[in-house]
């Protein structure tokens, strides 16, 4: 996926003696350092999704901009279908991935964001950048995108 941060990370990975001296012997491995905060609140929605729905909103909070935005267009249709079918399990069609953003509209987690195929993932429930989320808010608040329910 775009735009994940990542942290080399250096570790011992056992330790081996010689003429008894312990040395010990390092490895490494990539940690991803994207993350995504839910917020109260949000579990009451998702109890209303199914499973597969359920993973595309959370695919949709990993590639969304730190403003929350997310474009759910062909490209990042085909990129879901092809990150879901890169264990080798049968792809999703286009079709059935499209339908998935009615119930999400529908229950306020993404929000029309009034360009074509452009929406705001609601910060009320998720965001990447929490210290963000207050003028977020109050932004979409005041260009009517987001309403009091």
């Amino acid at each position: 996926m775009n735009g994940l941060r990542r942290h080399h990370l250096r570790f011992v990975k056992k330790v081996v003696s010689r003429n008894g001296v312990n040395y010990p012997v390092y490895d490494s491995a990539l940690l991803g350092m994207n993350s995504v905060t839910r917020f109260s609140g949000s579990l009451m929605m998702l109890k209303n999704l199914n499973g597969m729905q359920q993973v595309f909103l959370h695919y949709l909070t990993e590639i969304m901009d730190g403003n929350n935005r997310v474009s759910v267009n062909l490209g990042s249709r085909s990129d879901f279908i092809r990150y879901m079918s890169s264990d080798g399990s049968d792809p999703l069609s286009d079709k059935y991935v499209s339908q998935m953003v009615k119930p999400l509209v529908s229950l306020k987690l993404l929000l029309p964001s009034g360009k074509r195929s452009e929406y705001y993932v609601n910060p009320l429930y998720f965001t990447r950048d929490s210290e963000k989320r207050k003028s977020l808010v109050t932004k979409l608040f005041e260009i009517g995108v987001l309403e009091l329910t």
